[in-house]
């Protein structure tokens, strides 16, 4: 745990003999070091021979044997999605065939050389995260039905994965998002909006892959709730919202004048 808290040195410097300083500090180290997004990853994923084990938030396990995965493709994007890689690789190693995740522009994170690493915008989506999602898509066309994808979502993955919906330019997405960031709405009402502003999010990353190809979502959440619904717009996840949710959460935060009036949704909204 040594060097999780850059300045721990400095404080116990200045504050000499305090046993209760010592132990604080051991505690929060420990509680940051429990929440590491690589150390989670192996601990809900990993080998038992040639199967893969994954183990879900309410400690179910699930079984894939590897001798029918033929390839096996890692793709995602979000803040911890290069550590979430780290766990993934280190777990099956060679057995990795290639992957692309989007992470943000400050992640220095290196990862094996099979693994396309696409520093991009956040909040904001921008050119680099499209860029980065259409390498997403490529990996994604080209898995067949013998194959593995596993696919890594945390906070930030709704910027960072940006693939607007036909009739939507990026630049309007761009000024949808700062409007709602600015706006007041809650994070599931802003990820309502993006679903639907999306040609991967509320499920429809799926679309690109093929019928009988097995794809294991490993998702980090930062929602209060851990609504699946809500969690980096659920590009993995059925959604359950409608455009009229989308188009009343708009008129709310009186965006629907200024921006609402946009093909996508207006076309859908009675």
């Amino acid at each position: 745990m040594v060097g999780i808290i850059a300045n721990r040195g400095l404080l116990e410097k200045y504050h000499a003999g305090s046993k209760s300083l010592n132990i604080t500090l051991s505690a929060l180290e420990y509680a940051i070091q429990s929440v590491d997004p690589k150390i989670l990853v192996k601990k809900s994923f990993g080998l038992v021979d040639s199967t893969l084990i994954v183990t879900d938030i309410n400690y179910k396990k699930i079984k894939v044997p590897l001798e029918k995965i033929n390839s096996i493709y890692v793709v995602g994007a979000g803040k911890a999605a290069a550590k979430m890689t780290e766990g993934v690789c280190d777990q099956l190693k060679e057995r990795v065939s290639s992957g692309v995740i989007n992470v943000p522009y400050d992640n220095k994170t290196r990862i094996d050389e099979r693994i396309s690493i696409n520093r991009a915008g956040h909040p904001i989506p921008n050119a680099d995260g499209l860029k980065g999602t259409l390498k997403i898509v490529e990996t994604l066309e080209k898995a067949n039905e013998s194959d593995l994808i596993v696919v890594l979502i945390s906070g930030g993955c709704s910027a960072l994965m940006p693939l607007p919906a036909n009739g939507i330019s990026l630049s309007q997405k761009q000024r949808i998002t700062n409007h709602l960031l600015t706006s007041g709405a809650s994070i599931h009402e802003i990820n309502i909006v993006r679903k639907h502003l999306s040609r991967i999010k509320g499920g429809q990353l799926l679309r690109f892959v093929k019928n009988g190809c097995t794809v294991i979502s490993l998702i980090l959440s930062d929602v209060i709730g851990d609504n699946m619904n809500t969690i980096a717009s659920g590009p993995t996840f059925p959604d359950d919202s409608t455009f009229q949710d989308v188009a009343a959460i708009l008129k709310k935060f009186k965006l629907w004048n200024d921006i609402g009036k946009i093909s996508p949704i207006v076309n859908h909204v009675k």
